[in-house]
């Protein structure tokens, strides 16, 4: 049988010991400026800026992405999964895309994950 030379041994033993599994069993991390800068575009845009201290969607993207519970592990997947619903959505929509538990008007499509949202913050 013949010999490999060592680096070329060194690489097949290497690449044999490969696979796709991530490494512990943390998942990535979302795009969080992605989903931030989405929302908060989507917030000017629909006109629901209201007299706060964020008055630019930069300022927004910065609030959105330096939120505490991004660095909470039970809070990651409910607010990644909260803007991922809502960003989904255009004007009008968008600005009623929260409306839960409110008698005048029925749920909407997000108030699962408008709900874990605010359940994370307790656990």
């Amino acid at each position: 049988m013949p010999r490999l030379p060592p680096l070329l041994l060194a690489l097949v033993l290497a690449g044999l010991g490969c696979n796709d599994r991530t490494v512990g069993d943390e998942p990535p991390m979302p795009d969080i400026e992605g989903l931030c800068q989405t929302y908060c575009e989507r917030v000017f845009q629909c006109g629901d800026v209201g007299s706060g201290p964020i008055q630019t969607v930069e300022a927004c993207v910065e609030s959105c992405m330096t939120v505490r519970e991004w660095d909470i592990a039970s809070c990651v997947e409910p607010y990644e999964a909260y803007f991922t619903c809502v960003n989904q959505y255009e004007c009008p929509e968008f600005t009623n895309s929260v409306i839960c538990n409110d008698e005048n008007q029925p749920d909407t499509q997000c108030c699962p994950e408008s709900e874990a949202r605010q359940r994370c913050r307790y656990q």
